[in-house]
């Protein structure tokens, strides 16, 4: 049996080690058109590295035969075939019983990197990382257009390098998909003090160059900028094969709760696919790094017949902005109010924003967003905890419980968190069972 995955970043690295396990007979053959292991860096931070940030998510098992310098130029479903250049010679062919494709996405229009590439940083790939190494090292001002992590992360890590940094974002609040406006107000006071100008309500539609600069246009305003980093717009990388799966309206693959597209023998992972998102019961399109790996070894899973449907996710997300940490898992306090009443709270105490939400019958946590201390060993409990609990569906009552654990005189999980809890399970008591929903905006400690 021939295995053929296209694509070897997270998701085609998981996909391979987890068909090496799955059929220790077969060939499985990755196919990837860099010449190294394509990983591309976890943001801006990490530019000065080709190394991924998780070097335990990118070790491939032995027995796959990596293919680099590879390009895979043209797949035939009907002859379960893919014709490939290898080092620039060819084509050739490869005979497949399965295929997986794990191509990811692409962030930056081919039109801009033609037009403006030397004012463009890029990571998509290493000849782009090392021309934007340069463009970073000879600009002082830097334009981050997109508020999700990539662009808080990166527009954060700018400032502290000594960059003037502006941020814009098209939504009226940062990050909205993973966090409600209290602890978006507080991100953007953190950009704010670290130095970001950031603009929300403002999306680009034109470049020029104006002298040595780049002049970004947006609706009522223009930037002059020495450099642009463009951290939103992720597509699809569906080119290859858009002609002959079902892709939905907005690209992605479409496949079965096992990975399978409209081809019986094409599979599709990481960011070519949606994911499950639970409790709303629709599939979205988030590409993280977790689900990548998810996804390929689900994928990979299911080829021979269907073992394992994908799981429900939770969007569980952390980012570093300076000296905090933060994290986000579950549902948005806008997602829920339009599926079941709830009771927020958000607690305010020693640099921590903590933002509870529990469906307002049964306590059951279905939301947290924390704002924390990065150094503060006392997060990690909080992410575990949380993120067990929105998974299971624990009550606030039996968070309560488990944050009165003590070693010796000592709570097992920080004094803010516990506090946080504490106040919540106040806040549900004067509501009642089945209160109206309830947004308390701050609670400080």
């Amino acid at each position: 049996m021939n295995i053929a995955i296209i694509g070897a970043s997270y998701a085609g690295i998981a996909a391979a080690n987890r068909a090496r396990y799955r059929y220790p007979q077969a060939e499985i053959c990755l196919f990837e058109s860099q010449a190294h292991v394509g990983i591309k860096p976890a943001g801006i931070a990490n530019l000065s590295s080709d190394q991924a940030a998780n070097e335990d998510l990118v070790k491939l098992d032995s027995g796959v035969v990596l293919k680099l310098a590879s390009q895979v130029i043209a797949i035939d479903s009907q002859a379960s075939s893919l014709t490939y250049l290898e080092s620039e010679t060819g084509p050739y062919q490869y005979q497949y019983d399965y295929l997986i494709l794990a191509m990811g996405s692409q962030q930056v229009e081919s039109k801009l990197r033609e037009d403006f590439g030397h004012f463009i940083i890029d990571l998509s790939n290493q000849a782009s990382r090392q021309a934007s190494r340069k463009i970073l090292d000879r600009s002082q001002s830097i334009l981050v257009v997109g508020g999700g992590q990539v662009g808080l992360e990166g527009a954060s890590y700018l400032a502290g390098m000594g960059k003037t940094v502006t941020l814009v974002e098209a939504n009226d609040q940062l990050a909205f998909k993973y966090f409600d406006q209290a602890i978006a107000d507080a991100i953007k006071n953190i950009l704010t003090i670290q130095g970001v100008k950031v603009e929300t309500s403002t999306s680009y539609h034109q470049l020029d160059l104006v002298g040595n600069h780049l002049a970004v246009h947006c609706q009522n305003q223009t930037f002059l900028t020495d450099a642009l980093y463009i951290a939103n717009q992720v597509r699809p990388n569906n080119g290859l094969i858009r002609d002959q799966l079902v892709l939905d309206m907005d690209g992605t693959i479409k496949t079965d709760a096992y990975m399978q597209t409209s081809v019986t023998n094409i599979f599709a992972c990481g960011d070519l696919v949606k994911v499950n998102f639970a409790d709303l019961g629709q599939r979205y399109y988030q590409p993280l790094v977790s689900h990548a790996v998810l996804t390929g070894q689900i994928a990979a899973d299911n080829l021979t017949f269907p073992r394992q449907a994908m799981p429900q996710v939770y969007r569980t997300t952390v980012m570093d902005l300076g000296n905090y940490q933060i994290f986000s898992s579950g549902l948005t306090k806008t997602e829920a109010d339009y599926y079941f009443t709830n009771v927020t709270s958000c607690y305010q105490s020693d640099g921590y924003h903590i933002f509870i939400m529990t469906d307002s019958y049964y306590g059951s946590l279905r939301g947290l967003q924390v704002i924390a201390p990065k150094d503060d060993p006392g997060l990690r409990a909080i992410i575990g905890q949380a993120t067990t609990a929105i998974q299971n569906k624990l009550t606030i009552d039996q968070l309560c419980q488990q944050a009165n654990v003590l070693v010796g005189q000592k709570l097992v999980y920080c004094p803010a968190w516990c506090q946080a809890l504490w106040t919540h399970q106040d806040l549900i008591k004067q509501v009642g069972k089945g209160g109206l929903s309830d947004a308390v905006e701050s609670v400080d400690g």
